[in-house]
């Protein structure tokens, strides 16, 4: 299995994203993911029955989860957009001759594995 091809990055300019919070694959030009801000939740159809009339309305519910602040819905669309560059400097890591403390090494080839699908 393989992902959107990076390099990925987020909508916006500069280090500020813009609101709707989408990461972009540079080279497919498709969009890969949508970080959430502000208020949180799911929307649901509802029904609704006017008193005066007796008419049934539908409409769309909102059930609100909380708030995620801004600078959260920065940093993890950041961390998104860097996602296949960790990707590579992890396999990167890992394919050296380097000797590393084992601890460092287990930690690469684990977050290569959970990136990959390949952790349970």
């Amino acid at each position: 299995m393989s992902h959107t091809p990076g390099p990925w990055k987020e909508c916006g300019h500069e280090r500020k994203p813009c609101q709707c919070g989408q990461v972009w694959s540079e080279t497919a030009d498709v969009p890969v993911a949508k970080v959430e801000r502000g208020e949180w939740g799911d929307r649901y159809p509802a029904i609704r029955v006017d008193e005066n009339t007796g008419k049934a309305e539908a409409y769309m519910e909102f059930a609100s989860y909380g708030t995620i602040p801004e600078e959260f819905a920065d940093a993890n669309t950041w961390l998104i957009a860097a996602a296949p560059d960790l990707l590579d400097a992890c396999e990167q890591v890992a394919g050296s001759e380097y000797e590393l403390p084992s601890s460092i090494m287990r930690a690469v080839v684990a977050a290569i594995a959970k990136a990959k699908g390949e952790s349970k």
